[in-house]
């Protein structure tokens, strides 16, 4: 992914509150699977990041749901010092090559952190559970995909 120039897209999905199972999927482009839970979700997530540009989206709710698609350079940014968030989150990054402590959520659940530079993709964190760790950040700009299943923080410094 080129980060200036991008086909990527950020997607803030919002669903699921009737119960069973919510999934949202790409049936073009990446054809990437952006929600699949059962329950409610609220979140932003990035597609698109292979530059697939997808056309569709396939839907699957019981209930209301909502999405909204936006320029990635649109998303929060993630500042020196420290950050933190709820669930997951896509942030911009555009400062210099450093490191970044990372606390995940303390549930029992999958915890992934993702940078997307113009240096490439680097899987930052990938854990099931708590999670606790200083990890290598590349040069802005860069988007940094946070998925989670509760609270979290970055500090950057």
């Amino acid at each position: 992914m080129r980060f200036s120039g991008t086909q990527a897209v950020i997607a803030t999905i919002q669903g699921g509150q009737g119960g069973g199972n919510f999934v949202v999927k790409g049936v073009d482009g990446d054809q990437d699977l952006l929600v699949n839970v059962i329950g409610s979700y609220s979140g932003s997530v990035l597609m698109d990041v292979n530059g697939g540009n997808t056309t569709q989206l396939q839907v699957t709710a019981t209930g209301p749901w909502s999405i909204t698609l936006a320029d990635p350079r649109s998303a929060p940014a993630l500042n020196p010092g420290a950050n933190s968030g709820t669930g997951d989150t896509v942030l911009v990054y555009q400062g210099a090559a450093g490191k970044a402590t990372i606390d995940g959520p303390p549930v029992n659940d999958n915890f992934i952190v993702q940078e997307y530079s113009n240096d490439g993709d680097d899987l930052l964190v990938n854990e099931i559970g708590a999670y606790h760790g200083t990890v290598p950040l590349h040069q802005g700009p860069a988007l940094i995909a946070v998925k989670a299943g509760g609270t979290w923080s970055i500090t950057v410094g």
